[in-house]
């Protein structure tokens, strides 16, 4: 493609592409005896260029769906034409043209051409020359165009390819390995070769966009991190999210999966005030890229974060006390599937006495850690020190300065209470079963003793914190299901290949 200027045949424009491309292929050959083969690249400028580009835009749109190019890189050889078609796919708001000294006419051509067509302008247009061996320095450019592409085009996550048809073989290699290392999108001039004519066939053109080996290895790291998140290691599942989100292209779902994770890792640590600082955010995030993460249980999602919201910001004192309750046993559901029995035993153990210590308040206005005695009558006292007497086995009658989770219980059961009647213990037998949950908890190693939770004590400890919690919970808000409730409560998984 020179800048000399060539009368055009009309009437040879009018002829069908096929015989124009045959008579090319003749020319190309030397068999055409009216045009000297040295004149077969004017020819094909000049009667077949033209069309070859639109048949290539359109050729790649029918296999490939892809959008405009923020900045496109192309690697310069002896001929302008990968560029050319590579840009006028691509449509980039930004041209980088790595030429070396052996191809900077073409870079005259590649500019020429689509400055004249309107197409872009000087200033989108900037040649850079580069060394074809020498991959370090050919990165360094690259990486310096982007940043530069960055702030003139004011895009925190631009989508920028690699046309690597063009140049040496070396400097494609050097480019294929940036393009991996900065993710960027990989673009090729591909075509049809033609047996019998020994040469690519003009006209079969097209920009063949390929995956960024980054995008394979980014899959693998997604699965790899989905394996941490579902395994209820959200710190390091949020950790590995993160650092995924700030390399891939697409950042939009392993963005998404680091939030939820570090959501779930601030709530299994009781960070409540972390909690409620990601509520509205990971609310809307939900809503603008419902489509991109419609993979995971987003309905069980959002009724966790109603949860939590009424957990961290109700402004009902009572409703937000029950909700945390509530947030004891789930947790230990949780933290018993991850095998942490003793963590479980904790949670389940203080869901019981947290139950205990509301009922009193609420009910009776007894606080346990400084009851005032006088809330009861005589006789009530004297029947809850009696049953007392029963379940220890001893003759001590005095009232203790405060009210432990056992006693609490006795106390509930000796007023005959809603609660503790729903949940069948009212017989000294049922009472003692408490005790001896008490002095399992007492023996483990997160509380006094020395002894790990075996899994059979467990299930015993985790019955009795499901019976009182579904009594109390039914008292209270009986139009909710509680199974309903913590089936909700159980964390999300991500979908795994």
């Amino acid at each position: 493609m020179t800048k000399e200027i060539r009368e055009i045949d009309t009437t040879e424009l009018e002829r069908p592409f096929e015989d124009r491309a045959a008579r090319w292929v003749k020319i190309k050959k030397g068999e055409d005896p009216s045009i000297p083969k040295e004149q077969a690249n004017a020819y094909r400028q000049d009667y077949l260029f033209e069309e070859i580009v639109e048949r290539a835009v359109a050729r790649t749109r029918e296999l490939s769906d892809f959008g405009q190019a923020d900045t496109l890189i192309s690697l310069v050889g002896f001929s302008p034409e990968t560029t050319i078609i590579t840009t006028m796919t691509l449509r980039p708001r930004r041209l980088v043209l790595l030429y070396t000294k052996n191809s900077q006419r073409g870079v005259n051509a590649i500019a020429d051409w689509l400055i004249s067509r309107e197409v872009m302008d000087h200033v989108q247009i900037a040649p850079v020359l580069c060394e074809a061996i020498n991959p370090l320095s050919i990165y360094k450019l690259i990486h310096q165009q982007l940043e530069d592409s960055s702030k003139l085009l004011d895009k925190e996550q631009p989508h920028n390819m690699i046309d690597i048809t063009g140049g040496k073989k070396v400097m494609s290699a050097a480019a294929a390995l940036v393009a991996w290392q900065l993710d960027m999108g990989l673009a090729y001039v591909e075509n049809d070769y033609d047996e019998v004519i020994r040469m690519p066939r003009p006209g079969s053109e097209y920009v063949l966009l390929l995956d960024n080996p980054m995008t394979i290895f980014g899959d693998q790291e997604l699965e790899s991190g989905k394996k941490l998140f579902n395994a209820g290691n959200h710190t390091a599942a949020s950790e590995h999210f993160s650092k995924l989100a700030s390399r891939v292209q697409n950042p939009v779902r392993p963005d998404f999966y680091a939030k939820v994770a570090r959501m779930y890792d601030d709530w299994t640590a009781f960070r409540f005030d972390r909690v409620g600082e990601q509520l509205d955010q990971l609310r809307t995030l939900m809503d603008a890229r419902r489509n991109r993460i419609a993979d995971i249980d987003l309905i069980r999602l959002e009724r966790q974060l109603d949860f939590l919201n009424v957990l961290v910001n109700s402004d009902d004192a009572e409703r937000k006390r029950d909700h945390r309750i509530l947030c004891y046993f789930a947790l230990g559901k949780f933290f018993e599937q991850q095998g942490r029995l003793d963590f479980a035993a904790l949670l389940y153990y203080r869901t019981c006495e947290a139950v205990s210590q509301e009922r009193l308040k609420r009910q009776y206005r007894i606080d346990t850690s400084k009851p005032d005695y006088t809330e009861l009558r005589p006789e009530q006292l004297q029947a809850w020190l009696g049953l007392c007497q029963e379940v220890y086995g001893s003759d001590k009658l005095e009232a203790p300065r405060t009210i432990a989770l056992v006693n609490g219980l006795i106390l509930l059961s000796s007023l005959q209470d809603a609660v503790t009647t729903a949940a069948d213990l009212v017989k000294v037998g049922k009472l003692k079963a408490i005790n001896g949950i008490v002095m399992v908890r007492n023996r483990s190693i997160l509380a006094h003793g020395f002894d790990p939770i075996e899994h059979r004590r467990l299930e015993h400890i985790e019955h009795q914190s499901r019976n009182l919690l579904g009594a109390y919970w039914s008292l209270y808000y009986a139009d909710t299901e509680l199974d309903g409730l913590l089936a909700d409560l159980e964390f999300i998984e991500l979908p795994e290949d």
